[in-house]
């Protein structure tokens, strides 16, 4: 399996944020890794890497169903919630990475990289 992702992302705080994951079955990406029911992913934003796991800004997993998996031909959806992005300034800039486990096998980072929190404009909430 290929990192897919190193690039910075941003996302827009207080919003649901999806991001676009494209898994493939090794780094010459030629061949897609289809979504399976029996794969694990986290996903992970922290201020610093060297943060740990309980001070993360957020973690979303498959095991604590608080990512939203929706498979497509091509790429795998993870849904941020708003939840997540609310109490973030505007302009923080964080580090994220996913990473996918298959069964019988160790987990594998599938993307790393920043994170930039944009600022929303309107604070409603209701």
């Amino acid at each position: 399996m290929a990192i897919v992702n190193t690039e910075p992302i941003e996302i827009i705080r207080g919003d649901g944020n999806d991001l676009t994951i494209t898994f493939y079955t090794d780094d010459t990406k030629a061949t897609l890794l289809p979504w399976s029911t029996t794969f694990k992913l986290w996903f992970t934003v922290k201020r610093r890497d060297t943060d740990s796991d309980a001070d993360a800004i957020c973690q979303l997993s498959t095991d604590a169903t608080t990512i939203t998996i929706a498979n497509l031909a091509t790429s795998t959806i993870v849904t941020i919630p708003a939840s997540a992005t609310t109490g973030l300034a505007g302009g923080t800039v964080l580090v994220y990475d996913v990473q996918l486990k298959k069964p019988s096998q160790d987990p594998k980072t599938m993307a790393i990289g920043t994170l930039k929190v944009v600022a929303d404009v309107t604070r409603a909430t209701g």
